[in-house]
């Protein structure tokens, strides 16, 4: 199976939005997931057997079928009278079959409840000459649900296009205690090499291995070296992670762990707000320039490729502009800059746009009439300055898509292929990724264009014989689903900090 197909069908299958939205995998997948990106390194998950066989065959990581994985097997005995002996004797065990150069101790939440003091006996196995190190857990379990509601209300206060990137980070994530763990116990301070940099390799998207080598080629061109990816890499090039001038990175908290250890800046990415679309790539190669003292090389060479991207993609925006589109999304936050990435670097010419919020998402993400009205106002605002005079909706009903979409070619903004029902085909999302290299926003707007121009309604697809619960797309209009539904609503967004 080729490569690129084989990316497309894993993402597809195993979106990351309905892993994360209706998943009951706890931080301990985060911890196997940035775990299972190191050379030499091997995980121990301390709890329950049938926690460490979920977790080796996690849907966490999409493109390999399970994790090597260690557990130490805790039984009810265990659990009772406290299962620090029988850590260590899985610990001796592992190092015995597998020699590996670190091993990891994740806790679980049976092992945060009975208090082993896994640092204990780590430092006893480290005695024996293995060495050993454990992760910390911040929080019992997975973070609280109640972040996204908080982020929602911040993004919402900010006026469209005059904010700023809000941090992405947050307490209780397994991957970020397990990158914790690397700073603090592996890494060593290093003289740092000038115009160097490593660069996190979790969340590229689609093509993320090709995407990262494309950014590695251009920041060659001025001269840029990489020290190292993280966590995908060897035990021994973490040790030297301290060895560069500049981390680029998606989550924040171990990148200012490292700056506060070994003095290392870092710059925190993401392919919204700043560096979203065509000018958003441009933005994050300046923002490397800078950060590295060669801002006027670097604007040199990100203007030049700049200008070549806009030549190879201006036929294919003018085929994209004969067709009008209709724009739905159950995602208000971020319309805006979706309208945005839409006209302005794709070239699309939206015929009108709508978007779904139903009392049960309002529910779950706290979004009070205030949070609403903001909201709305930054779509408006997007609307204004990108697609202006263009009708928009809020929750219109299937009478009124129909009129919206009456003189449209195409749906875009939506994977809810329910839609087809108006007669017109629906491009997944899937399709629009762009990531931080000029090559990849070339890729995107050819295949949009190849999109558009082979578009065909598909009235016939199975999907369309189903009954879905239209509060929570993806899930079936069934009863013992929809309560399975409720269920996990009740446990997990319900739940307290700590």
């Amino acid at each position: 199976m080729k490569q690129n197909y084989f990316e497309d069908l894993t993402i597809a299958i195993y979106p990351s939005n309905l892993l994360h939205n209706f998943g009951v995998n706890g931080k301990i997948s985060g911890s196997v997931y940035a775990c299972g990106e190191m050379e030499g390194v091997i995980p121990i998950v301390h709890g329950p057997i049938g926690c460490g066989y979920h977790y080796r065959f996690s849907a966490r990581r999409r493109h390999y079928p399970y994790f090597n994985l260690i557990s130490s097997e805790l039984t009810e005995e265990d659990i009772i009278y406290g299962g620090e002996d029988k850590l260590y004797s899985t610990i001796i065990d592992t190092y015995e079959r597998y020699n590996p150069k670190l091993i990891l101790i994740i806790p679980s939440p049976i092992s945060d409840i009975i208090n082993d003091d896994i640092e204990v006996v780590a430092k006893r196995a480290r005695e024996k000459g293995i060495n050993v190190i454990s992760i910390k857990s911040e929080l019992f379990s997975h973070r609280d649900k109640n972040y996204v509601r908080k982020r929602m209300a911040e993004v919402s206060k900010q006026k469209f296009g005059k904010g700023k990137n809000i941090d992405f980070d947050i307490m209780g994530c397994g991957y970020t205690e397990a990158l914790y763990a690397m700073v603090d116990n592996v890494m060593v301070e290093q003289k740092p090499i000038q115009k160097s940099v490593n660069i996190e390799t979790i969340g590229w998207g689609k093509h993320g291995k090709l995407v990262i080598g494309e950014v590695e080629g251009f920041l060659a061109k001025a001269g840029i070296t990489i020290n190292s990816h993280f966590p995908s890499t060897s035990y021994e090039n973490i040790v030297t992670l301290p060895k560069t001038s500049l981390n680029i990175v998606r989550r924040l908290r171990w990148a200012k762990k490292m700056k506060e250890k070994f003095g290392t800046p870092y710059l925190q990415i993401n392919t919204t707000g700043r560096y979203s679309g065509l000018d958003g790539i441009c933005n994050f190669y300046m923002d490397v320039g800078k950060e590295l003292d060669i801002a006027l090389e670097m604007e040199e060479l990100v203007d030049e490729e700049w200008r070549n991207a806009k030549v190879q993609v201006e036929n294919d925006r003018e085929e994209i502009k004969r067709h009008k589109v209709l724009v739905i999304t159950r995602n208000l936050r971020s319309l805006p800059y979706l309208i945005k990435k839409y006209v302005l670097d794709y070239g699309v010419n939206i015929s009108c746009c709508a978007a779904v919020l139903t009392d049960q998402s309002r529910k779950n993400l706290n979004i009070d009439d205030n949070i609403l009205d903001n909201l709305l106002n930054r779509v408006k605002d997007s609307l204004n300055i990108y697609a202006p005079n263009i009708e928009f909706a809020l929750n219109p009903d299937d009478d009124k898509l129909l009129l919206m979409s009456k003189n449209c070619d195409a749906i875009m903004g939506t994977d809810d292929f329910y839609y087809e029902k108006f007669g017109i085909p629906v491009i997944n999302p899937i399709h629009e990724d762009i990531s931080l290299s000029f090559e990849s926003y070339i890729r995107t707007v050819k295949r949009i264009r190849d999109k558009l121009e082979n578009i065909k309604n598909k009235p016939d697809l199975i999907l369309n014989y189903f009954d879905f619960d239209r509060n929570n797309y993806l899930i079936l209009d069934d009863k013992n689903i929809k309560s399975s539904r409720e269920m996990w609503n009740r446990m997990w967004l319900n739940r307290k900090d700590g």
